[in-house]
């Protein structure tokens, strides 16, 4: 009791002079009024007998007048500022100089103020008794360890701040020893450790023990539970959800949270962790949308005011928003065919995957667009027309970045949005018909973004498209190259975006680059030099092309730009602050010259923490013999809060016995309150149901009549899906239109009667208006009249075709030869037609196609006229092996005859042919429908009699 009087006192104890105003107080209330006096009134005897209840008392209650003096007492006090100080618990010997040794690296920061009221109540005990101090820092610039008085101990100490790095106490030792060694067994030790062992840890521990040689060391820590924690990166953050590792080298229980905050401080969210007994680390994950994602800028330990609480995140740990669009559908039956299945895996693990919800060109890229990705990549689509490249272009020109890859379309020609022209046909290295062997990546330049990527040796490339070196620009530039010296990818600005191109597929189709370790950094490089995200409203702002070259050249240093203080601030760095190479900024380390922070220039910062992957904590071993004691910071504790709170409950509890047992006047109030809280009940229940009903009448009500637009589609997507049917598309000219009705229903006649397929009645279509998706086989004559499709038609029937649906193309005349298609400048009514559709390269079907035996076996593909063999998706060759142009389980997306197939299959409601045969009459009728059962299968079965299984059958029906 007498300890605690001793550590109280005031910060205005003049207000206590009040209290001697209590006395008068007390006089006051109990006072007695003087006596009224008395004036006859005659009219007066009438009151006489009435009885008068309520009485006023002559003096109030003795205790209610100490209540009301016990009131003013309270706040009297308060205002004196009471507070109560600790009394000191730091100890030392007395009778020898103290030498006190201080950690003030990172790790001590968030207990500062704990240790500064230590270092007060040491220099406290050294004023009393004349006590010579001396003092050494682990961290900051090293001061001689000179002789101090309390007084300069006091304002030396007041001249410390935590660093922001750990502190070097094999320094400390090293001075201990070179300007202390005299005073061997002379000294007392006092260390204020921050409980962590590093490397220098055992130095100190042995420079200090022989100073003290025959004294006392004393060693003082923090609390269990409250010692320092670290925050770093978890070795999964690179993938999925920010992932922080929570450190520590105390082991008991301990919880808390971490904060991801923006570069403005906002907090965006926050996750709990606790750490169990004996337990070192725990993890925590934010799992954010991506636009709050790429808003984190640090994580930070709630309550932890040191700079190893703090993790800076820069660039690299941010993802973009990346939307992949691919010529073929979601082969999940033979994924690693497919470019997006290595695209993704070597995206994932820092991007965001968008992929479109239709594989319509047109849509896909409005749909991604519209989703601000910083980066589209486009897989082998070929040639772009319309609105999807005036879309494209306008993203990349806005600052996107549109990353294509080759493939057997793009052979064909590319487009503007490529970063050179292409030369038509591709280039196959390695193989039996060529001198060629395949080629290996040459060194990536400098100014390469893939510079200093190790190349595998075993990274092979089979074939490639190549660019016109002749038509190249002069500011394309190219970021890696075969050992030949011809172009593996190149990149041009175009408007404040970038045009990035690889000359080769993204599946091991032409090159095993997609399944090596290489393709993941070249993907990640190229990631990096793309806006971390697309604003299409922004036309101006840092050039992302011009960032990376800057950050290009591994010898460059990176000036420090923002660091932190020991406490975890972001601030302007000091002048001790040093650059550091960009080669190193990975494995650097922070030290005195190199706090942690952010490096480089502004828009291309990299973040270096005091803490960093594979950084483990354990706890300080003590010096043999300390005396190991844990220091308390000496928290005042106000008492001004409690009386004023203890005046306010006094004075309610004075109105409180005032209303109970001096006065009367309650029930006064009670019925009027009642009426009203029952009136306001009744207005509340009568209007609710009021407002439901008329919500309820004003609700709107479908119209009657009104026609819903999605009825037709509907009816007509259960008539096309219920039964498989095969459709042919509308012309306008009705005698054509017929045509084909008849010939696809004379096909289905000859299905029904020959196989086990019976289709329905053929649907007739509008490309542009109807559904193509649910048939299997679509017959579409070529008219000599046709006009150029619409760009949305085009997109349709694009994605129609990429996603396994089959077109027949019927010119119905020997003068359109479908070898126009590949002459993009032709006249002909099918380069009019298709001339802008994304086509791949095309053959006269081979002897050895899937079409020559799906069921018959055919050597001839006649129709009403027999000019030659229909055209087909052609075969790519590359290396010893022959794959496929096409995606869709090896089958052709596309057919172009001029036999006129219709006509031959066309009957009457009695089954009798409409159309003669030329020039082989029934024989070659009898021939047509067997090419049609052929196409038929081969549109419904695929690639089925291609398998190895059927050679036998078909060797035997051949007479072998």
């Amino acid at each position: 009791m007498i300890g605690a009087l001793q550590s109280l006192s005031f910060s205005a104890p003049w207000m206590l002079t009040g209290l001697a105003a209590l006395p008068l107080i007390w006089w006051l209330l109990r006072a007695t009024p003087p006596r009224p006096d008395t004036v006859a009134f005659p009219p007066t005897s009438i009151l006489v007998g009435l009885k008068h209840r309520e009485k006023t008392p002559v003096r109030s209650p003795w205790w209610l007048t100490a209540l009301r003096i016990l009131v003013a007492a309270a706040v009297i006090g308060a205002l004196a500022g009471p507070h109560i100080k600790p009394p000191a618990t730091a100890s030392s010997t007395l009778a020898q100089p103290l030498l006190v040794v201080v950690d003030n690296g990172w790790q001590s920061a968030s207990r500062w103020a704990a240790r500064r009221a230590f270092a007060e109540q040491l220099a406290a005990l050294a004023e009393g008794s004349g006590q010579t101090l001396f003092l050494g820092v682990t961290a900051g610039p090293a001061a001689p360890l000179q002789p101090l008085t309390p007084v300069e101990f006091r304002q030396r100490f007041a001249s410390l701040l935590p660093q922001p790095y750990p502190g070097d106490r094999a320094v400390l030792a090293a001075q201990v020893e070179r300007e202390l060694g005299t005073q061997r067994g002379k000294l007392s030790v006092a260390w204020l450790a921050d409980g962590i062992e590093d490397s220098g840890a055992s130095a100190l521990n042995k420079a200090l023990a022989d100073v003290a040689a025959g004294g006392v060391i004393d060693l003082y820590g923090d609390p269990n539970g409250a010692g320092a924690v670290a925050l770093t990166r978890a070795t999964s953050a690179n993938a999925g959800p920010i992932a922080a590792k929570i450190l520590r080298a105390d082991s008991s229980p301990q919880s808390g949270q971490v904060a991801a905050l923006t570069a403005r401080g906002e907090r965006l969210s926050v996750a709990s962790f606790d750490l169990r007994s004996g337990a070192s680390s725990a993890e925590v994950a934010f799992d954010l949308p991506l636009d709050l994602r790429n808003q984190v800028a640090r994580l930070e330990i709630v309550g932890e005011a040191s700079a190893g609480a703090v993790f800076l995140l820069d660039g690299r740990s941010q993802r973009r928003r990346v939307g992949l669009v691919a010529t073929e559908g979601n082969d999940e039956a033979q994924p690693l065919l497919s470019p997006t299945y290595y695209l993704e895996r070597a995206l994932t693990p820092f991007a965001e995957i968008v992929r479109p919800r239709t594989a319509n060109l047109d849509v896909a890229t409005a749909d991604l667009v519209a989703a601000k990705p910083s980066v589209i990549i486009l897989s082998d689509v070929g040639r772009l027309s319309g609105s999807v490249r005036e879309r494209l272009n306008a993203f990349v020109e806005g600052g996107g970045m549109l990353i294509r890859f080759a493939g057997p379309r793009l052979e064909q020609g590319g487009d503007t949005l490529l970063p050179a022209p292409l030369r038509e046909g591709g280039r196959t290295l390695g193989g039996a018909m060529t001198w060629t062997s395949p080629q290996t990546p040459a060194a990536f330049e400098e100014e390469s973004p893939f510079n200093r990527l190790t190349i595998p040796k075993d990274v092979a490339i089979t074939r490639q498209v190549l660019a016109d070196p002749a038509k190249m620009p002069r500011e394309t530039k190219v970021w890696a190259r075969l050992s030949d010296g011809t172009p593996l990818v190149t990149a041009a600005r175009r408007g404040t975006g970038t045009l990035v191109f690889f000359h080769i597929t993204a599946n091991p189709d032409w090159s095993n680059l997609p399944i090596s370790g290489l393709f993941v950094e070249m993907m990640r490089k190229t990631l990096e030099a793309s806006p971390l995200q697309f604003s299409p409203t922004s036309k101006t702002g840092a050039d992302p092309v011009d960032m990376q070259a800057a950050s290009l050249n591994q010898d460059a240093p990176l000036k420090p730009w923002r660091v932190l203080d020991g406490f975890g601030k972001l601030g302007v760095p000091g002048e001790r602050a040093q650059p550091i190479a960009a080669g190193a900024a990975d494995t650097a380390r922070v030290n005195a010259a190199n706090p942690p922070g952010l490096y480089g220039p502004q828009n291309a910062v990299r973040a270096l923490n005091a803490v960093q992957d594979g950084d483990t904590f354990a706890s300080l071993k003590a010096v043999d013999g300390a005396r190991v004691s844990v220091f308390t910071e000496a928290k005042t504790i106000a008492l001004a809060p409690w009386l004023f709170l203890a005046a306010l409950c006094l004075f309610l509890l004075d109105g409180v016995a005032c209303a109970l047992f001096l006065g009367r006047s309650a029930p006064r109030w009670r019925k009027p309150a009642a009426a009203a809280l029952a009136l306001g009940l009744g207005l509340a229940l009568s209007f609710a149901p009021e407002s439901r009903a008329e919500a309820r009448n004003v609700a709107p009500k479908p119209a009657a009549n009104a026609s819903d637009p999605s009825k037709d589609a509907a009816d007509f997507a259960m008539a096309a899906s219920l039964e498989t049917r095969f459709a042919y598309v509308l012309t306008g000219n009705s005698e054509a239109d017929s045509v084909s009705q008849a010939g696809l229903a004379g096909l289905s006649r000859i299905l029904s009667a020959r196989t086990a397929v019976e289709p329905g009645e053929p649907i007739a279509v509008d490309p542009a208006k109807d559904e193509l998706v649910f048939f299997p086989l679509i017959y579409w004559p070529v008219l000599a009249n046709a006009e150029p499709l619409p760009d949305h038609v085009l997109a349709k029937v694009d994605a129609y075709m990429k996603q396994g649906g089959l077109i027949i193309f019927d010119t119905k005349n020997d003068e359109a030869n479908p070898e126009s298609l590949l002459a993009r400048g032709g006249r002909t009514p099918l380069s009019q037609l298709l001339g802008k559709l994304d086509i791949p390269p095309l053959q006269r079907v081979p002897d050895d196609h899937v079409l020559t035996r799906s069921f018959y076996l055919l050597q001839s593909f006649p129709g009403r006229w027999d000019n030659g063999d229909p055209w087909v998706e052609a075969r790519q060759e590359s290396g010893d092996a022959a794959r496929r142009g096409v995606k869709s389980d090896g089958v052709s997306s596309i057919i172009v005859t001029s036999n006129d197939l219709a006509s031959a299959w066309a009957m009457d409601d009695a089954d009798r042919p409409m159309f003669a045969v030329v020039p082989g009459g029934e024989d070659q009728r009898e021939m047509s429908y067997r090419v049609g059962v052929n196409i038929a299968m081969y549109a419904l079965t695929g690639n089925y009699k291609a398998d190895q299984v059927h050679v036998p059958a078909i060797l035997e029906r051949l007479g072998h």
